[in-house]
């Protein structure tokens, strides 16, 4: 067991203190690597365990791991249209817009509702759409933005005949 150390905030209740938490933040961000690396490692070709170890380690900030592990998800299917757009969200964590937008533009310019159709089912598509609209707004690209909503809307209508709920993805 961890000892945590206690203070009081101005109403006199008690919190964890500063460091504690922080040492607690990375125990916990290095469990979820270990455990996500423990999944890929039992279940190498289930492609969700290599997504699930992404997020592990964009949650570590440890974005260089993210995208090794994006590059071993694009060995195992290369032509999966939902990279590109994960590989935004890598860079945009990162804090390097600007690489993050040009890899939309160019998954934008190239992907159509029709190319998810063999993710039915999965709704981080969605997620990873919606995060390429906000990469576009916070550069003030709102075309792009829009570009990107409407490419999740008409997946949403085309791919998964208009099950998932627009507000879940918005």
């Amino acid at each position: 067991w961890k000892t945590v150390a206690f203070t009081h905030d101005a109403a006199g209740r008690s919190t964890i203190d500063s460091a504690s938490r922080a040492a607690a933040m990375r125990r916990a961000r290095t469990e979820v690597v270990a455990l996500a690396r423990a999944w890929v490692g039992s279940q190498p070709t289930t492609l969700r365990a290599h997504a699930a170890m992404i997020d592990a380690y964009i949650a570590a900030a440890d974005y260089d791991g993210a995208l090794a592990e994006l590059g071993r998800y694009r060995a195992l299917v290369p032509s999966d249209p939902e990279s590109p757009f994960v590989e935004a969200r890598i860079h945009f964590a990162a804090g390097d817009v600007d690489r993050a937008a040009a890899t939309l533009r160019g998954a934008l310019d190239t992907t159509e509702p029709a190319d998810f159709q063999h993710l039915e089912g999965n709704p981080t598509v969605f997620e990873d759409l919606a995060s390429a609209a906000n990469v576009f707004a916070y550069i003030g690209d709102v075309g792009n933005a829009a570009r990107a909503l409407d490419l999740a809307d008409r997946a949403r209508r085309e791919v998964y005949g208009g099950l998932v709920s627009p507000q879940s993805f918005f």
